[in-house]
């Protein structure tokens, strides 16, 4: 048996966290009541989360030909699952868009634009598409430097982030282009922070300092947020400037207890359908939300809407890797 859970649960921990993260994202996009607006700062470490651990799982130990091989082998498998979810999620929700907005393809040029530079049918998938750049990026930087050193240059990036969207105000710059935004300020520093992690993982979890940096952090994330919110009336995007230390303690945290987690039904979640939550939540939401308007529940919808969509969209994900596994076909979406 515990075999069995090792297996499964390699760095448990770290599967906990997708499932956290998939929560957060789900209450990005949907109504908390008034604890949604005063969760901002945990919300928004949501997305890079997904980053980081994506980059973490990228590294391979070494620094030999034969390592860098299998790194570039691993950038481009993991490109080829990205290009394929962003085909099939695209699809999915175009059909699912057409009753309401009809066809909206009307070229191949647009249909390319919609595949490649992140113009998809609903916001929330612009992840996939920065992350196949940033992946695609990643592969050609490593076939020119033969090395990986480019990736200490990666991190910050996430300046420019703060600089054009929560901190506009000080440059004068906003977000104009979101497809370069999301490559630039989010997949490629987080990416590259997640595997900066991995390399240097040994020395950085042989500290115990971090519970007490994610106290600070999310002390100062809620001063920032506050603090912002009385100067400029409202919150930009963009993450905060605590969000990203914030994020990076709480995940080597996480790293430096893996078996953290372990038999949690949500640690489960999120190995499995994390993936799936965040692919299909926006279109659960839109069922959940008429569902409980036409039997008059619309009122613990706003105040409950993410927990329900959640759970909603974790027994769709079920469904989905059950009609699967019947037609014996590899799972499509994870």
């Amino acid at each position: 048996m515990e075999q069995t859970k090792e297996r499964l649960y390699p760095i448990s921990s770290l599967y906990l966290l997708k499932g956290i993260a998939a929560f957060l994202v789900v209450a990005c996009h949907t109504p908390m009541g008034s604890l949604g607006r005063n969760l901002e700062p945990i919300k928004i470490i949501a997305v890079p989360l997904f980053f980081l651990i994506s980059g973490y799982m990228i590294y391979r130990e070494g620094s030999n030909k034969g390592d860098l091989d299998e790194i570039k082998s691993r950038l481009y498998k993991s490109f080829i699952k990205i290009i394929r979810l962003v085909l099939i999620t695209n699809l999915f929700y175009y059909f699912w868009l057409f009753p309401k907005n009809g066809n909206v393809i009307h070229s191949f040029s647009q249909l390319l634009e919609c595949i490649l530079l992140g113009n998809q049918f609903t916001g929330h998938l612009w992840y996939l598409t920065a992350f196949a750049e940033a992946l695609m990026m990643f592969y050609f930087l490593f076939f020119i430097f033969k090395t990986d050193r480019f990736m200490f240059f990666l991190p910050p990036l996430i300046i420019t982030n703060l600089l054009i969207g929560r901190y506009g105000f000080l440059s004068g710059e906003f977000i104009d282009n979101l497809n370069l935004y999301n490559l630039i300020c989010y997949a490629l520093p987080y990416l590259s922070i997640g595997y900066l992690i991995k390399k240097y993982e040994r020395s950085i979890l042989s500290k115990s300092y971090y519970t007490w940096l994610i106290l600070l952090f999310t002390l100062l994330s809620y001063v920032e947020f506050y603090g912002l919110a009385s100067i400029l009336g409202e919150n930009k995007e963009g993450v905060f400037f605590f969000s990203t230390p914030l994020l990076v303690s709480i995940f080597i945290t996480f790293l430096k207890n893996k078996t953290f987690g372990q038999g949690l039904r949500i640690t489960r979640w999120g190995e499995i359908h994390s993936g799936n939550v965040y692919y299909f939540h926006m279109a659960i939401a839109t069922v959940v939300s008429v569902l409980m308007n036409k039997i008059g529940l619309i009122a613990l919808y706003q105040e409950l809407g993410s927990v329900f969509v959640f759970f909603s969209s974790i027994a769709f994900s079920a469904f989905l890797l059950f009609v699967q596994s019947k037609i014996r076909i590899k799972p499509l979406l994870s």
